[in-house]
């Protein structure tokens, strides 16, 4: 059996490694840049401007993320659509090392990686999971899982081409809102 949450759902991986601790558990993540342009795309809807209240947005992920929470009171402002993904991001990437600290058996991958060379990252993860990596492989990797969603490959290249200049966010706002964020981690 596989589950395969949302990103945000790391905030319970303690929890549920505390209640599950059989489950072998997989982290794969991608550069923050690369993660946010995806993420842009494929939800659209960090712009402020296109949510009649982001107040209340950023109030219930806060709730799902409690970086967002705690950097919003930190600021006392609202969070600029750069700062609320740096906060995802950045807090993805210390439950990780959390879960790691913790002793918990994380492989971890990142999505340029498994790009760059799938067979020999799945042919890892499945090791890890204690499992043969599948037959046609190929096959598999040349689907799109998210076909017929708002979520797959054609909905979001059609967004792509109707974005215009392709911006979908200030990438350098958002580099120093992670770096920014890292350095309060790192004390």
């Amino acid at each position: 059996m596989v589950i395969k949450p949302r990103s945000f759902v790391i905030e319970l991986a303690a929890l549920l490694h505390e209640e599950c601790p059989a489950f072998a558990a997989v982290f794969l993540y991608r550069d923050p840049l690369a993660w946010a342009r995806s993420t842009a795309r494929a939800f659209a809807g960090y712009d402020p401007a296109l949510v009649t209240d982001p107040a209340a947005v950023q109030d219930r992920l806060g709730t799902l993320i409690p970086l967002v929470a705690r950097w919003r009171a930190r600021t006392g402002r609202l969070l600029s659509p750069e700062e609320v993904m740096a906060c995802q991001w950045v807090s993805q990437l210390e439950r990780a090392l959390a879960l790691r600290h913790r002793g918990v058996d994380l492989f971890t991958a990142t999505y340029e990686d498994l790009q760059a060379d799938p067979h020999t990252v799945l042919t890892a993860l499945f090791a890890h999971c204690g499992l043969p990596a599948p037959d046609g492989l190929d096959a598999i990797l040349a689907e799109d899982a998210q076909a017929g969603t708002a979520l797959s490959r054609a909905a979001t290249s059609a967004r792509d081409a109707g974005s215009g200049d392709g911006a979908l966010f200030d990438e350098a706002a958002l580099t120093r809102a992670v770096a920014g964020l890292w350095a309060e981690a790192l004390r």
